[in-house]
């Protein structure tokens, strides 16, 4: 026990500061940011002319209104980060596509053009598949960044 605790002391690069545990949440979190950063610019990237402000309440309240939008993106991303994990992917390749499959699936999902020409004189997003395609390759890159090359073992 003190040997242990000795060594650790002596080499603090042996130590791992954050364990897994730690950094599953932290993955998550940052992709998800990530994504919706790339989200936000391209919701106001579309229309330059437009309140911005009230492109990204609009679009943030409507995607988040409708359950099934975040609902299809969690299930999307356990059931890639469950199957990256046993069966040991450590491809970037897989996540980005994983993530970009999971954009195109949310996008799927939430219709925003009827909302947009019934209650409001936005102009609807240009090219709405591309973005969220890319807002979840960005998600899966950043993901793979922090935990998805480290998922077959730490290298030494």
């Amino acid at each position: 026990m003190v040997s242990a605790s000795l060594n650790s002391a002596i080499n603090p690069l042996k130590r791992n500061p954050m364990t897994a545990s730690g950094r599953i949440p932290l993955a998550f979190l940052l992709a998800g940011l990530a994504a919706g950063i790339v989200l936000a610019v391209g919701v106001i990237a579309s229309d330059l002319d437009a309140d911005r402000l009230e492109r990204v309440r609009f679009f943030a309240s409507a995607f988040l209104a409708t359950v099934s939008g975040p609902a299809i993106a969690l299930l999307g991303i356990v059931a890639a980060a469950v199957l990256a994990a046993a069966l040991r992917i450590r491809n970037v390749l897989y996540y980005v596509m994983a993530g970009a499959a999971i954009g195109l699936a949310s996008s799927y999902s939430v219709d925003l053009s009827e909302a947009l020409e019934n209650t409001t004189d936005i102009v609807p997003i240009g090219n709405p598949l591309t973005l969220s395609a890319t807002a979840g390759l960005v998600g899966g890159l950043v993901y793979w960044a922090i935990l998805g090359r480290l998922t077959a073992g730490r290298p030494n």
